[in-house]
């Protein structure tokens, strides 16, 4: 990490994800730890968002942590795989939020204004927003009297998260993902419509393919069609949920329970 990136991690850890000062300054002591034998965190992030870093540093599902290439035997690394992962993904979500606010902030910033959120600017109301505006009631009223639903949770899902998260939705047929950033990442976006009664029960995302994408986005929407949260998970760990066995739900269907998807993931929408 760089100076300027150490200042706004600590500020972004206090700020966003009310870390204390202790915890703040263990996640910054271990991401210190990584980049002696990894390398410069902004490099990794740079070069593949620190997907290739995280895959180095795995925990099984039983409990069993290790580190798949370098230093298994090291004194420093040996032990509490688990925290270095944490910490790496504390980072990873830092520099997410940072780029969404900035595509490269300017060194002479200071950390509360690269932490400031930017005025959003203003979008002229389109035709299609006029007509979701029209559909998401008509929609929940159809629900309330029929019990079925109308069929147009994803594509209202997908344009309020497009809005919320500003990204540019793709055409019907783009090849398994549904929307791109101004950095050029490929989101696969899963929506889902519930009550507050079928929110307490276990729920699946829909089909999750396997075709070109680098994250997935699932937004929670209440029976109102209004989003409540928006959850993101990284291909990799998507792939690895998937594939681990004793699930056709998740090996065959290639679904993930709504709880496991934000377990791997984290929270886009609403921020803090």
């Amino acid at each position: 990490m760089e100076e300027t990136s150490e200042r706004g991690f600590r500020r972004w850890l206090c700020m966003v994800r009310r870390y204390r000062p202790r915890p703040i300054g263990d996640a910054v002591s271990r991401c210190r730890r990584i980049e002696r034998y990894y390398g410069n965190l902004d490099d990794l992030y740079d070069k593949d968002r620190l997907a290739g870093l995280l895959d180095q540093l795995v925990c099984t599902p039983s409990g069993e942590c290790f580190h798949r290439i370098r230093f298994r035997r090291d004194a420093d690394l040996s032990g509490g795989t688990a925290s270095l992962r944490s910490a790496v993904k504390r980072y990873q979500e830092f520099r997410d939020y940072d780029a969404q606010r900035s595509v490269r902030p300017s060194r002479r910033q200071s950390v509360a204004q690269r932490l400031e959120p930017p005025a959003r600017a203003r979008r002229p109301q389109t035709r299609i927003e006029d007509i979701i505006a029209q559909v998401k009631p008509l929609a929940a009223k159809y629900y309330r009297l029929t019990g079925k639903p109308l069929g147009v949770t994803g594509e209202v899902g997908e344009h309020e998260v497009a809005r919320l998260l500003n990204l540019d939705l793709e055409s019907a047929r783009s090849p398994g993902y549904d929307a791109k950033d101004e950095r050029g990442l490929r989101y696969q976006i899963k929506t889902r419509s519930l009550d507050a009664k079928s929110r307490a029960k276990t729920q699946n995302t829909g089909k999750l393919n396997d075709k070109v994408w680098d994250a997935a986005l699932l937004a929670i929407m209440d029976e109102n069609f209004e989003i409540l949260e928006i959850w993101q998970a990284d291909r990799a760990a998507v792939d690895r949920e998937l594939n681990l066995p004793g699930s056709r739900g998740r090996n065959e269907r290639r679904q993930l329970s709504l709880s496991k998807f934000q377990e791997i993931g984290y929270k886009r929408y609403p921020g803090t």
